[in-house]
């Protein structure tokens, strides 16, 4: 949230969104780089988590991991962070909806509580926000796959969030 908040938002903040909505380039292009510079940063900060924790698992003593167990583990940190990456397009339209970052933010913190508390029901599984904790165990035991429902309810979100950012802007006066 805090990569596409500031990636989509900070523009408003800045004031440089008018020249932006102002150049020659489709709005719906514009959306989609800003999610492949967004894509970029989740992918290169999952790689240098998944780094740092073999180094720290080497630096505190705890052995040589198997490979087996440490591409597993890299796999599992990418599958999450391409599942997180689905919410991110709803946090892009709070930002453009609202022209800054205090929104998207106080979004994120507010869906993250609500991941935690439909985490713990039943209705985990049908819960963008839930999704997520209730793969990584972080809302109870950790599950070893997802349901194929929770992956269609993932692509529903991020194809909604996608184009709501993209007819907010392709809709979007240049006003500032």
């Amino acid at each position: 949230s805090l990569i596409v908040t500031y990636v989509f938002g900070r523009e408003y903040v800045e004031g440089v969104s008018k020249y932006l909505l102002s150049l020659p380039l489709s709005r719906s292009r514009m959306v989609f780089a800003k999610f492949l510079v967004s894509f970029a940063w989740f992918a290169a900060l999952s790689v240098t988590l998944i780094a740092e924790c073999l180094l720290v698992g080497q630096v505190l003593g705890l052995g040589p991991i198997p490979g087996a167990e440490a591409v597993a583990f890299g796999a599992r940190t990418l599958l999450v962070t391409c599942l997180l990456f689905t919410l991110a397009p709803a946090v892009a339209w709070m930002a453009v909806g609202s022209g800054g970052f205090l929104a998207p933010l106080g979004y994120a913190i507010f869906t993250l509580m609500l991941g935690m508390v439909f985490g713990a029901t039943d209705w985990a599984p049908w819960c963008p926000w839930a999704i997520v904790p209730l793969l990584t165990g972080a809302a109870g035991p950790a599950r070893a796959s997802l349901d194929p429902g929770s992956y269609v309810v993932l692509a529903v979100f991020l194809l909604v969030g996608w184009l709501g950012t993209t007819l907010w802007l392709a809709k979007a006066d240049n006003l500032q």
